[in-house]
């Protein structure tokens, strides 16, 4: 998705209205951030890389206080509901993933189809995002017949956050995976180093049990990273309860802000696609 604005006058940092351009629709009067001066306040003159941010700050629950980008499209028509679905593609350096707004790719879906709540977001503890998704637990499980079982508090919500490439995970499960991956003493300065004969496809997963009834099968062998220079890496660490891209990769979602719902399935790697709106 291309994002094009028409030519501006200079400008002092703060929010201005434009035309944007993006997917080949092009909509008028949009509103957005303009920053000229960084934290150490010196002019950028060189181009500079911006977050394209779809949260909604949920200062309300209904997340329709500030004009997001989803709260305008909507509201100018361009899409039905505030919704986008997303696909990471696989665990690859030449994939390609895809960001479709107001609307779900049925193609990019295998196996049963879940659709849960999301955490409350006007509530303290979810900082007003509307991204957080309940978890109860996390199953290691071997083909060899063993299952280690990392359970949660009720209650946890965890952030399906796809500007975090890591998982984290309690240390029960993790001192399980580094020493499946046989690293016992991992250096978690970096992302821990295994053998690349772990991105070979096997029937060793870790089960994401969301809520009674729901729950998905992550294969072990979706999270080593391939480095380029024969040794591979895991972005998985001790820190607790983020789904960063490690996991949501192995995921094809749709987040909702009008019901406050994600509705979810394993994904289907392909480049075919049936796409229909969200109504």
């Amino acid at each position: 998705m291309a994002l094009t604005t028409t030519p501006l006058l200079p400008h002092p940092s703060g929010f201005i209205n434009d035309t944007l351009t993006f997917g080949g629709v092009t909509v008028k009067d949009m509103m957005f951030g303009v920053v000229e001066l960084n934290a150490a306040s010196y002019p950028l003159d060189t181009q500079q890389t911006a977050i394209f941010g779809l949260g909604a700050f949920c200062d309300t629950k209904a997340c329709d206080t500030y004009p997001t980008f989803l709260n305008q499209l909507k509201k100018k028509g361009v899409i039905s509901r505030r919704a986008f679905s997303v696909y990471l593609g696989p665990n690859d350096p030449k994939a390609t993933g895809s960001l479709l707004i107001g609307g779900v790719d049925l193609a990019k879906r295998r196996g049963p189809v879940y659709k849960v709540k999301v955490e409350d977001p006007s509530i303290p503890a979810a900082n007003s995002q509307p991204n957080f998704v309940s978890l109860s637990s996390l199953e290691l499980r071997l083909a060899n017949g063993t299952s280690i079982t990392s359970t949660y508090n009720n209650g946890t919500y965890a952030l399906w956050d796809t500007g975090n490439p890591h998982w984290y995970v309690q240390q029960d499960l993790f001192d399980a995976l580094t020493n499946y991956w046989g690293i016992p003493n991992p250096d978690l300065t970096n992302d821990p180093v295994v053998d690349c004969k772990f991105r070979k496809p096997s029937k060793d997963s870790i089960v994401v049990n969301i809520a009674p009834g729901v729950s998905l099968d992550v294969p072990l062998s979706s999270l080593p990273i391939d480095m380029g220079d024969g040794t591979c890496t895991v972005p998985v660490y001790p820190y607790g309860d983020a789904m960063g891209d490690a996991f949501l990769r192995n995921v094809y979602f749709t987040f909702d802000y009008e019901d406050l719902t994600i509705e979810f399935s394993l994904v289907k790697y392909t480049d075919e696609t049936n796409i229909v709106k969200i109504e």
